[in-house]
């Protein structure tokens, strides 16, 4: 229930931050040599500088500071607890103004 709570959380974040209701794509890889499981949730937003990057996972941390766009800046940190519990690892890579896309890591040793 928790993972599907954080993949939501990262997926509605997705949606939340495309444009219009812009692309979201979701990719899962399985690694069957590697023993790795990888979720990526790529969305056609805002994007990221590096800065944001570096607080994104921060509670109450807001991309968005004209207040556009609603929300209160937790679920990509709820999400970054839950996947942690769960032994996985999250993270971002971004372009600002072209999008980003968030990786849940899985490793199923």
């Amino acid at each position: 229930m928790k993972f599907k709570q954080a993949l939501k959380n990262i997926i509605d974040n997705a949606y939340k931050y495309s444009p219009n209701g812009g692309d979201v794509l979701i990719n899962v890889t399985h690694d069957t040599a590697q023993h790795v499981v990888e979720i990526e949730v790529k969305d056609t937003g805002l994007g990221l500088t590096d800065d944001d990057i570096s607080h994104v996972f921060d509670r109450f941390f807001r991309v968005d500071k004209t207040g556009n766009i609603a929300g209160v800046g937790l679920r990509l940190s709820l999400s970054k607890e839950i996947v942690t519990l769960l032994n996985g690892n999250i993270y971002i890579n971004s372009v600002p103004k072209q999008g980003s896309s968030v990786f849940v890591h899985f490793n199923l040793d």
